[in-house]
């Protein structure tokens, strides 16, 4: 602890917990019975190496920093064919534009989107206001395109003037109050529910928008709605059927009030000034450009491809433990041969999705069991996608005239059809993000995507003609508008990320209550200190790319200050900033409370080792 002190004068008083830890170590050690003495990268006994599980874009931007620093490390990554994990490009063939992202495609330039777009600047892949150059790649995405349609309860509309478009209101024989019907309104009701916690979290009240949010956590947003908003099922079911998946919105309010703010900080931010709309940006080439750049910037002798880690083993010098541990052993199954090896690294950073950290024997890992909890329980959402290459981009022929990207949204199994803004100035074939769907949408379209597509997609594309064709009809022109479609349609390419063996999900989404109970747990480093979880799933902004940067800070500066690296922690916060969600004083003490075992929790009297940490993990 001294060494953190003299390096950080935020720490110079430690809080109460902290103090009692110091004083009752020291008694343990008299007594020979503090095994986890040892504490700074001085006192490892062999070549300090970091090991990274993983190989997505957490942890090869763990990779990026490392080598930054001068540390070593060695990434394990149990896919054989490729880097990148969840940011995905299908190329239908070298032609340029003859692809889409399966998983992550676009970007706000939003203060909370801030380290992707400083990582875009690492890599010289463009600034947003910036002069292009023969190395960017990073170009407008446009989320509101031209003649995008809109077609919910078998009608198909381009604007959204009237009150009720869609005839879903009483007054039309639907089931919505006419007052709640209009899109104007619905956002309003939307904006309303999050906006306390949003403004609070955009200005210096992020502490009483934590406390807000955990408060109200163990709702779901269906269940605000209605119990603390007070509006009627009826209502509710509207606002998730036009602004998300079904069932979304069973999920945590604390979810989704998250997620709203990459799409409305700037509103929240500024409600007494002009309005400026949060500009968006993808990935000339598809979003995999990101990782070639980062993979370039690696030590290529030190990334493992087709490496299956198969169990970690937090290991002392003798059998019998009496002496503090100095290394984590993992073992790892070559992923065709299933030849075994281990490799040895003084601390672990798993970056891989909980899926797949839980397949792992973490027996000799001495994990606390609030994080064997957290592994297990924290949910992940799926999500489908299906790309498809047509003969001719007829979506920009007259009739249809959607010439500038954009969304289409529907009711229909499809829900939403993405116009690629990379080929907005391109003729002849095409491809068209004909569905991108998550949740229980999701689940009903992968029925019909197999492993091996475009193989076996038994009834996909018919589905598809279909949707499209209905989504694109204004007016009686629904057979022509079919018969343009299927006979422009030239190949397909799905994706299902629940059937990802390597993934088991697409991205985290927390149920009511999880936030507030597990993701402490997983956000503590575990082992000694030399085992800590990162990734989407570690941070408040899941199924974006920067959840996966934040995280990765927030874990090397656990590792680092475990190791008393001081200069090291320094220069990655010079030169990558640090993580706004977690103190160094907080580091400090999830140091500590991570080199006690169960036994000495006990021992030291300082409760259930859950109340601790809890107490420990307190903002």
């Amino acid at each position: 602890m001294k060494a953190l002190q003299d390096h950080d004068p935020s720490i110079a008083k430690p809080i109460d917990i902290v103090d009692t830890l110091v004083e009752a170590l020291k008694e343990e050690r008299k007594t020979g019975r503090f095994p986890r003495e040892k504490f700074g990268k001085k006192d490892e006994p062999s070549t300090f190496k970091i090991g990274i599980v993983g190989g997505g874009i957490s942890g090869l931007y763990t990779a990026f920093i490392l080598k930054h620093l001068g540390i070593d490390y060695e990434i394990l990554e149990a896919n054989a064919d490729r880097m990148g994990g969840r940011i995905y490009t299908h190329h239908f063939s070298e032609k340029a534009h003859d692809y889409y992202d399966i998983g992550a495609m676009r970007f706000p330039n939003s203060p909370i989107m801030a380290r992707t777009f400083d990582l875009f600047r690492l890599l010289k892949m463009g600034e947003p206001g910036k002069p292009r150059d023969s190395e960017t790649v990073l170009i407008p995405y446009y989320m509101t395109g031209r003649n995008c349609p809109t077609r919910y309860n078998d009608i198909t509309a381009l604007t959204q003037t009237e009150d009720d478009p869609f005839k879903v209101s009483t007054a039309n024989g639907g089931t919505v109050p006419a007052t709640r019907v209009s899109h104007k309104v619905t956002a309003e009701i939307l904006d309303d529910a999050y906006d306390l916690a949003r403004i609070m979290a955009a200005t210096e009240a992020r502490q009483r928008a934590y406390e807000y949010l955990m408060r109200h956590d163990k709702f779901s947003l269906r269940d605000y709605l209605q119990n603390v908003e007070g509006y009627d099922p009826e209502t509710v079911h509207w606002l998730e059927t036009t602004d998300s998946a079904s069932g979304w919105y069973d999920m945590a309010f604390t979810e989704n009030v998250l997620e709203s703010l990459a799409f409305a900080y700037n509103d929240a931010s500024n409600q007494n000034k002009e309005e400026k709309p949060t500009k968006w940006w993808c990935i000339d080439g598809g979003t995999s450009v990101m990782i070639k750049r980062l993979l370039e910037k690696l030590d290529q002798d030190k990334i493992f491809r087709g490496k299956v880690v198969n169990k970690m083993v937090l290991d002392g010098v003798g059998e019998d433990k009496k002496l503090p541990p100095h290394k984590v052993v993992v073992t790892t199954s070559n992923y065709h041969t299933h030849a075994e090896e281990t490799h040895t690294y003084s601390a672990v950073i798993n970056t891989t999705t909980l899926g797949a950290l839980q397949k792992m024997d973490l027996t000799g890992m001495e994990l606390p069991y609030g994080m064997k909890t957290a592994i297990r329980v924290l949910r992940y959402d799926t999500s489908t996608k299906v790309g498809i290459r047509f003969k001719t981009m007829w979506w920009k022929n007259p009739g249809f005239d959607i010439v500038l990207g954009g969304v289409a949204k529907t009711d229909l199994p499809i829900r939403v059809c993405v116009y690629p803004s990379y080929n907005i100035h391109d003729s002849g074939p095409g491809v068209l993000l004909a569905s991108y769907t998550w949740g229980q949408d999701s689940e009903r379209i992968a029925a019909h995507v197999s492993t091996n597509s475009p193989h076996d997609d038994k009834g996909l594309k018919e589905l598809m003609i279909y949707n499209l064709a209905r989504l694109h009809t204004l007016n009686a022109r629904f057979v022509e508008n079919r018969r343009v479609i299927a006979e422009n349609w030239d190949t397909h390419h799905a994706w299902d990320w629940s059937k990802d063996e390597f993934s088991a999900g697409a991205f985290a989404l927390f149920a009511p209550g999880q936030f507030s109970t597990l993701i402490p747990h997983l956000l503590r480093p575990a082992s000694d200190g030399r085992f800590v979880v990162v990734g989407e799933h570690a941070s408040a902004n899941h199924a974006w790319i920067v959840g996966a940067l934040d995280s990765a800070v927030r874990g090397l500066k656990q590792i680092l200050t475990r190791f008393n690296m001081e200069a090291e922690l320094g220069r990655m916060i010079e030169v990558f900033g640090d993580v706004d969600e977690l103190k160094q004083e907080q580091v400090a003490k999830q140091v500590i409370i991570s080199m006690l075992t169960e036994e000495q929790m006990a021992r030291l009297r300082l409760g259930r080792p859950i109340q601790a940490v809890a107490q420990v993990m307190q903002t």
